[in-house]
């Protein structure tokens, strides 16, 4: 949110990264190594921000894995059973996790108070112009009220001149304005008798209209005439440029966040919509289910299902699928089962990806998610929002990249409780295709078949 520099300082800004971070909760129907898992690929995705200069996201992951690992995961009821292993490698990365969040910390701090600062000098410059355009309006004002007097004094004088001349500057009563032309008949007598002058009678040259000559401009040395304004405005124009006083928005780096696409509580990887981005796009491979299909052929002749996972890296903001890592399995005609998962995370481990989402076949069946695939793909999509389902259908030819709906259907399917093949209502809808993948012919997908 764009808020003024009086109203938000650099220590406000950083609390409220902190409270971005820290706005999850620990579910405790996900098994404990799963979050052990998610923060490896959150400190993963940090490193990505910090390597390309992007201290906010940076910043606001690396503090996500430390809230999470030195005090949420100790709410969950599978805690004290943690591996060694897990707890081990969440603390030697926490130490070096900690010294860069408050690194970051120093950098965003000075960072932002530059930013206040600009805005403050900015705010002060534009103020001193607005004074100045003001004092200048009083000015032109001041010189146009004495022009108007100065007239009308000088044009009072000419028509003195003018009486004077008529009555060979013989006259000793002094000559009467029109407005105090006598009406009355006493009025009216008194000029008869020579008491009064009649001021009213035109005893100047012909045509002269009085009333219009007070009215008009007299020339005055050193002052023009033409042009200047009589009250401050000409021809409907400002006598003065018109100078906006413009909008110095202080950009704090923290916009408004749309709650529509704001993951549930529940997700620890949120997509970052403070930053007005949204969803990151995934860029995917143009040949990546014909890849995998390649490698489930033989699955496929015999009607058996085929799964894998999709994996990556982080550039540039977005999320792009580089691997699909086929685990040792065990497939029926409308399931699979992973096996060996400590392989996945050693593949994944030693290339440094990010798991991105999964992809499986539908032998037989329409490209289409299942009540077992729509609960498979929520725990995918609730450690990263982006996560997408592909779902190959060679009999029909038919390739479907899918997501849960936000909120309400990964909302849905993470409060379902229910296991095996069983119904969901259809509306509102639980799944929708995917609108942030974006299919890039550049590059191929790289296979990892850890059943060899």
């Amino acid at each position: 949110k764009k808020m003024a520099a009086s109203k938000y300082s650099a220590a406000a800004y950083t609390k409220h990264l902190y409270e971005v971070a820290s706005s999850f909760e620990v579910d405790s129907s996900f098994p404990i190594k799963t979050y052990y898992r998610s923060g490896t690929e959150i400190e993963r995705q940090a490193r990505s921000y910090d390597r390309e200069g992007n201290m906010e996201k940076a910043y606001i992951l690396y503090t996500k894995f430390c809230v999470l690992f030195l005090e949420k995961i100790r709410k969950h009821p599978q805690f004290p059973q943690a591996t060694p292993t897990d707890k081990a490698r969440a603390k030697k990365l926490l130490k070096t996790v900690l010294q860069r969040v408050e690194e970051l910390n120093k950098q965003l701090t000075a960072t932002q108070q530059i930013k206040i600062d600009n805005y403050l000098k900015k705010k002060r410059d534009q103020e001193d112009r607005e004074a100045a355009i003001r004092r200048k309006e009083e000015e032109n004002q001041q010189l146009l009220i004495k022009e108007k007097e100065d007239n009308i004094a000088a044009a009072t004088l000419d028509q003195v001149a003018l009486f004077l001349a008529g009555h060979g500057g013989e006259v000793t009563q002094p000559p009467v304005m029109p407005s105090e032309a006598p009406s009355g008949p006493l009025e009216q007598a008194a000029v008869r008798d020579g008491i009064q002058s009649p001021g009213h009678i035109n005893t100047g040259p012909p045509n002269t209209d009085y009333a219009t000559a007070i009215d008009q401009p007299v020339p005055i040395e050193g002052v023009p005439t033409e042009g200047v304004p009589m009250d401050g405005v000409s021809d409907g124009q400002s006598s003065y440029p018109d100078l906006q006083p413009g909008e110095f928005d202080f950009y704090t780096g923290v916009p408004a966040v749309d709650r529509s696409t704001k993951p549930t509580e529940n997700s620890l990887t949120t997509d970052i919509d403070w930053a007005g981005e949204g969803f990151r796009t995934v860029v995917v491979p143009s040949d990546v289910h014909r890849e995998f299909l390649t490698r489930a052929s033989s699955n496929t002749r015999k009607n058996v299902e085929t799964c894998g996972i999709l994996a990556g890296t982080l550039l540039q903001g977005s999320l792009q699928l580089t691997h699909i890592i086929i685990p040792k399995q065990f497939g029926t005609p409308d399931s699979c089962t992973t096996e060996k998962e400590e392989e996945i995370f050693e593949a994944l481990d030693s290339k440094d990806l990010i798991t991105l989402g999964w992809i499986h076949t539908h032998p037989s069946q329409n490209s289409f998610m299942s009540s077992i695939d729509l609960h498979t793909h929520c725990s995918y999509q609730l450690m990263m929002p982006e996560a997408i389902s592909i779902v190959v259908a060679p009999k029909f030819d038919e390739v479907g990249f899918f997501t849960l709906t936000k909120p309400h259907g990964l909302q849905y399917i993470s409060n379902c409780k229910k296991t095996g093949f069983h119904p969901h209502p259809k509306e509102p809808p639980l799944y929708e295709k995917c609108q942030h993948i974006k299919n890039d012919s550049s590059f191929s997908v790289q296979v990892i078949d850890l059943r060899n």
